[in-house]
C-alpha cells in the first residue's frame, strides 16, 4: 500500500529562473546504506512540454549514492554546466501524461517557457 506523503503544484510564469541541480529527498538511512526506492515522486505537467522548451531534467542512477556521489563531485569541482548532456534524461512530455521516478534523482527544473505558463503536479508516495 502506498501513502501520499507530499504534494505540490508550481506554477513557473514567464521568466522564470533555472533551478539548481537538486533531489526532491535523501536516501532512507542518510548517506550510510544503498536502499531500494522506499518514495517514488509523480511529475505530471499541466501543460505541454515540448523539448525545444526545456523540459525537467534527470540524471537516471542518481538514486544510488556511488551515482549521487560522481555527478556531486562534477558539481561542486567544474560547476553546473559540466554535467554532461549525454547522462541527462529529458523528456518531452504533453500535459496530463505522468512520470515516476524514484525521489533520490538528481533532477533540474529549467524552466525555459517564453511564450507561456508552466504548471506542474508532483505527488510523492511512500
Amino acid at each position: 500500500m502506498s501513502v501520499l506523503v507530499f504534494v505540490s503544484c508550481a506554477v513557473l510564469p514567464l521568466g522564470s529562473a533555472m533551478q539548481a541541480w537538486h533531489t526532491d529527498g535523501g536516501h532512507l538511512f542518510g548517506r550510510k546504506l544503498d536502499c531500494p526506492a522506499h518514495c517514488l515522486d509523480v511529475f505530471v505537467p499541466l501543460v505541454d512540454v515540448p523539448s525545444e522548451l526545456g523540459p525537467t531534467e534527470f540524471i537516471p542512477g542518481t538514486q544510488t549514492l556511488a551515482g549521487a556521489a560522481k555527478v556531486e563531485s562534477v558539481l561542486d569541482s567544474q560547476g553546473p554546466e559540466a554535467v554532461c548532456k549525454s547522462q541527462r534524461y529529458n523528456p518531452a512530455l504533453t500535459a496530463g501524461t505522468a512520470i515516476l521516478y524514484d525521489h533520490r534523482y538528481v533532477c533540474l527544473g529549467t524552466s525555459r517557457f517564453p511564450e507561456s505558463l508552466s504548471v506542474i503536479l508532483t505527488e510523492s508516495l511512500q
